[in-house]
């Protein structure tokens, strides 16, 4: 295989970004141009918890940290300037997630609560670009409640209000690991709550006793899929948690549910105990099939006034609303 011709010329990329989404177990960097047309994605499960121990382990100094971490950040610019035979030099660099955080290139402090959902006051890193690394950086770090804290949503937050009035009161809801709930008044969002529901359902279903009672599998509008998820969801909201979960072992065991629908059950257990007690204008943001999973469990608790957005899009959005004010207030 021969070289790659690198076109050293920059002015093609005047109008584009290059976003990395920097999460604690995934990696993802795209080029994007100033109007959201992504042109080129590298992605990897090369998440922040795994460098930030691979940098423990080789060093653990805090002199080289951050170029630890952007020489990982660099090979994926480097992945795209190859298929794109052409270098990116001096194309601005946002980076939003998990890495301005304590295990992350620099332990950013936290912006707080409450905030402007145009992303104006949230706390950003610049650096200018340099000969070793000839890209400005743009860190956007969290933010912080007096018991709580978010990394990554509230850029998605900047993201998913664009074009979105101002006025009045909406929750926006982002499914994951650590769910959040941001609730947004009059243009500012003003408080937000955390829930474990991705990752209590990871250890219930693997590392539990449950985890012999459930199997994944099937799709949620399956009939008995979709009928096991909805009875889930009105048990989660309505009745104790702790005791509810071992449902999930009886319901096999006495009644021969099978594993595939109790699987589906013990998420909506989950999502419903989460969700319980909300009320609409909603907007969950996030992929496709979990979104999916919280808009029906909405229906079973007859919450109306209920969107979907895209978690990805939203993220891209989100960082290029802050650049923008980036560049003009540095």
């Amino acid at each position: 295989m021969g070289d790659i011709n690198i076109n050293t010329s920059t002015h093609q990329h005047v109008n584009t970004f290059l976003a990395c989404d920097w999460g604690t177990s995934s990696f993802r960097l795209a080029l994007v141009t100033w109007e959201g047309v992504i042109r080129q994605v590298v992605r990897s499960d090369r998440g922040i918890a795994a460098t930030f121990r691979e940098w423990k382990d080789r060093s653990g100094s805090e002199a080289d940290r951050w170029d630890y971490f952007l020489n990982v950040i660099r090979a994926g610019i480097v992945e795209v300037e190859g298929r794109k035979g052409e270098t990116l030099k001096g194309v601005p660099l946002v980076i939003s997630g998990m890495a301005s955080s304590s295990i992350g290139m620099m332990n950013l402090p936290y912006g707080s609560i409450p905030f402007a959902v145009d992303g104006s006051d949230l706390t950003i890193h610049h650096k200018e670009a340099t000969k070793d690394f000839p890209y400005p950086v743009f860190l956007i770090s969290g933010v912080r409640s007096d018991d709580d804290v978010m990394r990554g949503e509230e850029t998605q937050l900047v993201g998913v209000t664009q074009g979105v009035s101002s006025k009045g009161e909406r929750l926006y809801v982002f499914p994951g690991t650590h769910s959040k709930h941001i609730r947004v008044v009059d243009g500012k969002a003003v408080a937000f709550t955390t829930y474990m529901t991705g990752e209590f359902f990871e250890v219930l279903s693997k590392k539990s006793i449950l985890a012999d009672s459930v199997e994944e599998g099937g799709v949620l509008h399956k009939p008995d899929n979709l009928e096991n998820f909805k009875a889930g969801v009105f048990e989660g909201a309505r009745n104790n948690l702790l005791n509810s979960a071992f449902h999930v072992r009886t319901r096999n065991l006495l009644d021969g549910r099978g594993k595939e629908a109790n699987y589906y059950f013990l998420s909506g257990l989950l999502i419903g105990s989460e969700l319980a007690g909300i009320s609409g204008p909603v907007t969950i943001t996030g992929g496709e099939f979990i979104s999916a999973c919280y808009q029906e469990a909405l229906r079973v608790l007859d919450v109306a006034d209920v969107t979907l957005a895209d978690g990805a899009e939203a993220v891209i959005k989100g960082q290029l609303q802050i650049l923008k004010r980036s560049m003009v207030t540095k």
